[in-house]
C-alpha cells in the first residue's frame, strides 16, 4: 500500500500504519508539505513563492508507484496553491474543472501500476473562518471556562470548499474510490475540537497525533472492506 500526498495524508499515517501492521499490509509513504499528489502548472508554496521541489516530488512518486506496482494507492491533498490573480471573479465551473483535470492527470499517470486508487476526502477545515476566533487550539485556550463554546461547529461549515464543489463519491475519476472519513472527526453534524481529554485538531485542518492514534481502529473499519480484496494484486 502506498500513501501519498501533502499533510492531509501525513497526519493520518499513524492511524493507517497501526491498522496495516495488525493486518499484514506493508506501507510506503510519499508525502511532502503543501504539495498535493496531483500536479499543477503553477507549482507554488502556500505563501505563493516558487515551489519547484513539489513537481520533482510528484514525478518521483508517480515513477515509484509505477515501478513498485502496489495493490492500493491512497492519495490525499488539498487543491494546489493558485496565483492570487487566478480566475478572479470567474465562473466556479472553470475553477472546479481545473482541479478535476489535475486529479484526473494523477490517476492517469499511475494507471500503469495497476493499483486500485483511493482518494481520501479532505478533513473538515477551520480555515473557512479566516481568523483564530474558532480555530483550534486557540479557541480552547481562550474559552478555558467552557470549552463547549468550541465544539458546536457544524460539519457543513467545515467542508473543504473546492474539493466539495469539484468532487463527490460519484464524480471522482472513473475506476477510483473516495474514502469519506468525516465520521472520524464529526458526530451528529458537529465537529468538536476536543473529545474527553484528547485534542482532535492540532491546528486549523490537521488532526493531532493523539487523535490519529485514538481512532486507528475506526479508520481500519473504513479501510478494511475497501482494500482487503486487492491484497493479492500482482
Amino acid at each position: 500500500m502506498v500513501l501519498t500526498g501533502d499533510s492531509q495524508i501525513w497526519m493520518w499515517v499513524p492511524a493507517i500504519a497501526d491498522w496495516a501492521s495488525r493486518n499484514n499490509w506493508r506501507v510506503e509513504v510519499y508525502a511532502k508539505g503543501s504539495c498535493p499528489p496531483w500536479p499543477d502548472k503553477y507549482q507554488l508554496w502556500f505563501d505563493h513563492s516558487a515551489y519547484p521541489q513539489c513537481a520533482h516530488y510528484q514525478k518521483f512518486t508517480e515513477s515509484q508507484i509505477n515501478l513498485q506496482r502496489p495493490a492500493v494507492v491512497i492519495a490525499a491533498g488539498l487543491r494546489p496553491v493558485w496565483p492570487r490573480s487566478y480566475c478572479f471573479n470567474c465562473d466556479p465551473k472553470a475553477t472546479m474543472g481545473a482541479l478535476r483535470d489535475d486529479v484526473q492527470s494523477f490517476a492517469r499517470a499511475i494507471s500503469t501500476s495497476g493499483a486500485r486508487v483511493f482518494f481520501l476526502q479532505p478533513s473538515p477545515t477551520f480555515n473557512a473562518f479566516g481568523s483564530t476566533v474558532r480555530v483550534p487550539p486557540y479557541c480552547l485556550t481562550r474559552e478555558t471556562s467552557d470549552i463547549r463554546l468550541c465544539t458546536n461547529t457544524s460539519d457543513d461549515e467545515l467542508r473543504d470548499y473546492w474539493w466539495s464543489l469539484a468532487f463527490t463519491p460519484e464524480s471522482i475519476p472513473v475506476g477510483t474510490t473516495m474514502i469519506v472519513q468525516n465520521q472520524l472527526l464529526c458526530a451528529k453534524n458537529k465537529c468538536p475540537m476536543v473529545v474527553g481529554s484528547t485534542l482532535v485538531y492540532a491546528d486549523q485542518d490537521h488532526v493531532s497525533l493523539q487523535w490519529a492514534e485514538f481512532v486507528s481502529q475506526g479508520f481500519g473499519q473504513i479501510l478494511a472492506p475497501l482494500v482487503d480484496k486487492f491484497r493479492h494484486h500482482t
